[in-house]
């Protein structure tokens, strides 16, 4: 009893340990982290990009106002889709399933769990990247507003300060024309170059040439103020273009990119390690249980051989050796036994793995009907209460004609509270509605026995006695049960000839066709076009199974039967599926053929006979 205890506890343990390494050994959709990584490697570009624009504007004196506008939507959208991104990568509330897998990660790393990156800090780095980023759009809007304030007045200074001196000296005034031109050839020159002091100077030339100018009664003193007005305009204008410039080129936007990438990356680097740790471990297993099986067979064949040197030594100690030979065959008899109820046991557990696969869908396609039953159920329960009002009126004046001497007040008053509590037209309508909602919820409850009925006739295992079954019915009754793995982008064709009922046993070629299925949907990647057709060929029965998928490469194509081999990536497929396939059709008498061509597709052919008995006495 304690040996019994101890080693349902050591599976138990295995089992437990099988499922975490299945877990953490299945690794997320990596394009969401892919899109993360580009938008923000886009952002660091438009912030480079804004920083190269502003200073060709300024120092090229190109106005770059449309240029600008246009990065600073980037940047709006592009911190958007970061957003979107981290949101998806780190949930504020994960699903079941990812909070299962965090904890099994976090005791999978406690041993360096000071390595990972928490979804907190991850999101204190976006927020300061996002108030960053409206801080970066403010300054390039300000940089913006006034380059394009200061090519507007440095234009209207060279254009105005040209006119105003051709009418000075069209006016004889030379010597003020020449004033004048000097002041606005220095004001723009100091501009241009825009340091602290050529702006203070600025303010110096421009009062000395309004007080200047002032002095002055014939000259043409609304152009000259102006000119002095847009002067003074430019100052402003160019110390805001190199206060938001210097604060664009600081390099800090820069930095909180690179900080955050940094932070997301680190984070997902630690997550793919602990998907290819435990990708190894389970390899490991694999390992282990693989030799655990060899060491099974090294003891059977140990049996073998000692009784083998039993029957050599009968001769010599027959009455011993009889008992002994006895013993034997009991053990391997009872090995036998073993190896066939294993043999059962690991093909329901294909069966079954195949079923817990297609139950998310089945149970999906359950659901939708069985909403609008339960919606038209509500709605009629609210019309047979409508309806009650008025059976109940009408009861009321029945029970006073059958009781008799009813006064005629009493009569008429109970036909008024009946005649008000039924509207003929709206009764017949509400009856209508019942019976309408009935059919529909009949129409759903139907779907539902559908689905279920070819779900159970699937998984039972009371049907593994032969019996005369029709593969077409079986195949419409599998892709049934699949139906949620073809929806999304798999097209089904159906090229059934008219065959004659098999003699077989029905669960186990259904679990060929639905392992057949499911490796044409999964070799398509979900999207393709999948042919189904049945023909007969003499006494036998033809099921082919064509995809569109990648195909299987020539090398492969005489191992895919082998049990355990696989194409898939590790923790995708067990390997037994096709190998199950085999055993079942040659169970039957039946053949298998396989063609494929790698880019193109592959077609799976099964040929069962129509009467294994019959074929097995002509043989």
């Amino acid at each position: 009893m304690l040996r019994l205890s101890i080693n349902l506890a050591l599976t138990g343990l295995a089992l437990v340990l099988l499922g975490m390494l299945v877990l953490l050994s299945t690794s997320a959709d990596e394009s969401v982290w892919r899109r993360f990584d580009a938008s923000l490697r886009q952002m660091r570009d438009l912030g480079v990009t804004v920083e190269r624009e502003a200073i060709n504007a300024r120092n090229l004196n190109l106005d770059q106002e449309q240029r600008l506008a246009k990065l600073e939507a980037d940047l709006r959208t592009g911190i958007e889709a970061v957003s979107r991104d981290l949101g998806v990568l780190y949930p504020a509330q994960p699903s079941a399933m990812a909070r299962v897998r965090g904890a099994a990660a976090r005791a999978f790393n406690s041993i360096q769990s000071e390595h990972s990156v928490g979804r907190d800090a991850i999101w204190a780095k976006f927020v300061a990247l996002d108030q960053s980023t409206r801080w970066f759009v403010d300054t390039t809007d300000g940089f913006r507003r006034n380059q394009s304030a200061y090519l507007t007045n440095r234009n209207r200074l060279a254009d105005g300060s040209r006119n105003y001196v051709q009418k000075l000296r069209a006016k004889g005034q030379a010597g003020q024309a020449d004033l004048v031109f000097r002041a606005a050839q220095q004001v723009l020159e100091r501009a241009q170059r825009g340091t602290d002091t050529d702006l203070e100077q600025i303010a110096t030339i421009v009062d000395r040439l309004d007080d200047g100018g002032a002095a002055k009664p014939n000259v043409d003193a609304k152009a000259l103020a102006g000119l002095i007005e847009t002067m003074r305009a430019l100052p402003p204008a160019r110390r805001g273009m190199e206060t938001s410039l210097a604060d664009l080129s600081n390099g800090r936007y820069q930095r909180q990119l690179a900080d955050l990438r940094d932070l997301v990356t680190r984070g997902h680097l630690y997550d793919l390690g602990t998907v290819n740790d435990s990708r190894v471990l389970l390899n490991v297993y694999t390992v282990l249980l693989l030799v655990v099986l060899g060491y099974f067979g090294v003891r059977l064949q140990m049996s073998h051989r000692a009784l083998n040197r039993s029957h050599e030594a009968l001769a010599v100690a027959n009455t011993s050796l009889e008992e002994r030979v006895t013993e034997r065959t009991a053990d391997l008899e009872r090995a036998l036994s073993d190896l066939k109820e294993s043999q059962v046991q690991l093909v329901q557990a294909e069966k079954m793995s195949s079923l817990g696969q297609l139950v998310a869908g089945v149970v999906h396609e359950i659901n939708t009907p069985l909403l609008y039953v339960l919606n038209n159920a509500a709605v009629t329960s609210e019309n047979v209460e409508e309806l009650r009002k008025g059976v109940e009126q009408a009861v009321e004046l029945s029970r006073l004609v059958r009781a008799g001497g009813a006064e005629a007040g009493q009569l008429r008053k109970a036909i008024s509270a009946l005649a008000g509590a039924v509207e003929p037209s709206r009764a017949l309508e509400t009856i209508d509605e019942i019976q309408a909602l009935s059919a529909d919820s009949t129409e759903g409850l139907g779907q539902i026995n559908e689905l279920v009925k070819s779900l159970k006739d699937f998984s039972r295992l009371d049907r593994a006695a032969e019996d005369r079954f029709d593969v077409r019915e079986g195949l419409d009754k599998t892709l049934l049960i699949t139906k949620n793995l073809l929806k999304y982008g798999v097209e089904v064709e159906r090229r059934f000839e008219d065959v004659p009922e098999i003699l077989c046993a029905p669960s186990r070629i259904n679990q060929v066709f639905i392992n057949l299925i499911t490796n044409a949907v999964q070799a398509m990647d979900g999207k393709g076009k999948l042919t189904i057709a049945t023909r007969r060929r003499d006494d036998r029965v033809e099921v082919s199974v064509r995809d569109t998928g990648c195909g299987i490469a020539p090398e492969n194509l005489p191992k895919i039967m082998d049990p355990f081999f696989t194409t898939k990536p590790v923790g995708q497929g067990t390997g037994l599926g096709l190998s199950i396939v085999r055993k079942i059709v040659d169970e039957h008498g039946g053949d298998i053929r396989v063609e494929s061509e790698v880019g193109k597709g592959t077609e799976i052919t099964i040929a069962l006979p129509i009467d294994r008995a019959a074929r097995a006495q002509a043989a």
